[in-house]
């Protein structure tokens, strides 16, 4: 359960990472300070990094759950 718990939290802080650049990438338009940066890159990077924690989340998860062999 603690290694299910731990995936959540990082699958989370992954998908607020991605909103940030998201929001820095819109805020870049306006705020010159914020240019130079591949915004889109970092995207594509978080959501890479969330797909692969996803996939040992859902496995944590399954084994979490699991009923115990009787």
């Amino acid at each position: 359960m603690r290694l299910f718990e731990g995936l959540e939290a990082l699958a989370i802080g992954i998908q607020g990472k991605r909103g940030l650049w998201r929001v820095l990438a819109v805020a870049s338009e306006t705020l010159p300070e914020l240019r130079g940066i591949d915004y889109a890159q970092l995207v594509q990077r978080s959501e890479s990094q969330h797909q692969r924690v996803e996939e040992m989340r859902l496995h944590a998860a399954k084994e979490a759950f699991e009923e115990p062999d009787e």
